[in-house]
């Protein structure tokens, strides 16, 4: 009897970790069709614009990167991160070409028009066309003739595709009103014990119907295996200019900032009650799931923490307030 799989996967084409997502999805997604023909699988590729408010022209990517990171070290120790993710999931990452941080609006409008005219296979030939442009060839996806050159490619017909262009059709999601939702995969109603759904899937499992965040941006920090505690200890973890303090409760991990809002106090040698950690200095109290204070308006930063093919990160994307 045939199975029916849907997968909604949202990507930004600016984004290294959609793209070494997307290889994991793909070598799941052939796994399953070897070990599970009977399941039909539909993936549902949708736009999300990592970052709305750059301008239209763009930013220099070096320049962009210093700004967002704090030094020229930090982008370099991120960038190889990525770069040894991509390799290990046989994704094509070249920094140094990339010249522009694009507005990739015009770019997201484009995908949306292909839509409309061409086969799934066809889609996601364009999808991979535009993530090449990227990070392997060095072209800007926010030039309007850019685009144009790769539609004209894909027979796409050109005064119908200006058109659209022009009168603002097929905008994507800002990213934060997806939930932030960057490559993610949404798993079905029911199990069907297929590989795609546990392709980079976060360390919390989400119930049916959310969205599960598979990574976002280079925004992933690796902790290192030596730094990972054991069930009910904890650790310090400095990375990216963060002072984080993780803790393994029950097997599951959970980081923070570890610095008390109110006096400075190191919360990572305060006193585990529960799912509380009291402050040593002044015995503030902070759920560690999510920064908040048992009682009264303070919190600390809380900051998901992911699992992938046995490597743990911190997604420096704040969880929601």
């Amino acid at each position: 009897m045939t199975q029916e799989l849907a997968i909604d996967v949202y990507v930004d084409l600016i984004c290294p970790w959609c793209l070494i997502g997307k290889r994991h999805l793909d070598q799941a997604l052939a796994e399953l069709a070897r070990t599970d023909p009977e399941v039909a699988v539909e993936v549902r590729w949708h736009s999300v614009q990592l970052l709305p408010d750059l301008p239209v022209e763009g930013r220099d990517f070096t320049e962009f990167y210093i700004q967002r990171k704090g030094s020229a070290q930090a982008v370099r120790q991120g960038q190889e991160r990525v770069k040894q993710a991509a390799l290990g999931a046989g994704a094509e990452v070249n920094f140094s070409i990339i010249a522009r941080m694009p507005n990739t609006l015009l770019a997201h409008q484009l995908l949306a028009f292909a839509r409309t005219r061409q086969t799934p296979h066809q889609h996601a030939q364009l999808l991979e066309r535009l993530l090449a442009a990227h990070f392997s060839r060095g072209e800007d996806l926010g030039e309007r003739a850019t685009l144009l050159v790769i539609a004209q490619d894909f027979d796409l017909p050109m005064a119908e595709l200006s058109h659209w262009l022009e009168s603002g059709m097929g905008k994507p999601d800002a990213f934060g009103r997806t939930r932030r939702a960057l490559l993610c995969i949404q798993p079905p109603a029911r199990p069907v014990g297929c590989a795609a759904v546990r392709v980079a899937a976060p360390q919390h499992a989400p119930s049916p119907g959310s969205a599960a965040c598979a990574a976002c941006m280079s925004e992933l920090v690796q902790i290192p295996p030596h730094k990972l505690p054991a069930p009910g200890g904890r650790s310090i973890v400095r990375e990216a200019g963060l002072c984080l303090a993780l803790f393994n409760v029950d097997g599951r991990l959970y980081a923070i900032d570890d610095s008390c809002p109110h006096g400075g106090g190191s919360l990572v040698v305060g006193m585990l009650e529960g799912m509380q950690v009291r402050c040593p200095a002044h015995g503030l109290k902070f759920d560690i799931r999510n920064g908040c204070m048992s009682s009264g308006g303070l919190r600390v930063r809380s900051y998901p923490v992911t699992v992938v093919e046995g490597q743990t990160f911190v997604s420096l994307h704040q969880t929601t307030k």
